[in-house]
């Protein structure tokens, strides 16, 4: 019978190809998989035995890597640079990754990265996207004084941060303006939402909270700190 076995994962964005080592470093299986969580359980369900799983950090690790711990297997998560180096081959292939990553971890040499647990996953994407839309309504306000600016049209300095001077914008009759406009209000909208929920996360957060009696850091940076830094021990060893 099939004991534990070393499971290698080289994933990409629609497709994962996977390679199953025994003990001894036998293979036992490859296969090319869809990059369905659904697919990938139901592979790792066919050895009932202790599965250890390693994967690179990827832009899609984190789907693959909750679905692989949710069949009981023990996943760690590779640094991509540093694989490489070690098992760098003349002849790349996404099976000859695959076998090279499940080597390393039946040799315990995985140079491991920091795994976040989902909900510091949760946080870090919720302060990102802040950041994100944030820039997307400045965008728009640049697009707008630029519409303004190239049809001679004089306006306030900073007429778009005042809600009720920018309506009279739309006196105006352009299209443009009334587009921007409709977009800056949805961004503006939006914005405020997340402002709410990284509120949320703040006075859920001891740390955050500590942060914040340090001269110079509010809330969101706090939040932000945390969502990037926490927990220290485990950032710090990688």
């Amino acid at each position: 019978m099939l004991g534990e076995v070393f499971v290698g994962l080289d994933v990409h964005k629609s497709t994962t190809v996977v390679t199953v080592l025994d003990c001894e470093g036998n293979r036992v299986d490859q296969a090319k998989l869809s990059s369905a969580d659904s697919e990938l359980i139901e592979y790792l369900n066919r050895f009932p035995g202790p599965k250890r799983v390693v994967l690179e950090a990827c832009n899609v690790w984190p789907h693959v890597y909750d679905a692989a711990r949710s069949t009981g297997a023990d996943v760690v998560l590779a640094h991509p640079f540093k694989v490489r180096v070690i098992s760098e081959a003349s002849l790349k292939s996404d099976k000859v990754d695959s076998d090279s990553s499940a080597r390393l971890r039946l040799l315990n040499s995985v140079p491991t990265a920091y795994a976040p647990e989902p909900s510091v996953r949760d946080l870090r994407q919720l302060v990102r996207d802040r950041v994100f839309y944030l820039r997307k309504e400045q965008d728009v306000k640049n697009h707008l004084y630029a519409v303004l600016l190239r049809r001679g049209i004089t306006y306030e300095d900073g007429i778009l941060g005042l809600k009720r001077k920018r309506e009279t914008l739309r006196e105006l009759h352009l299209p443009e303006i009334d587009r921007g406009l409709d977009v800056l209000v949805d961004l503006e909208e939006g914005c405020k939402e997340l402002d709410m929920a990284v509120h949320q996360a703040f006075l859920a957060s001891k740390e955050a909270q500590r942060l914040s009696t340090i001269p110079g850091i509010g809330e969101i940076t706090a939040v932000a700190l945390v969502a990037e830094l926490c927990p220290i021990e485990e950032v710090s060893q990688h």
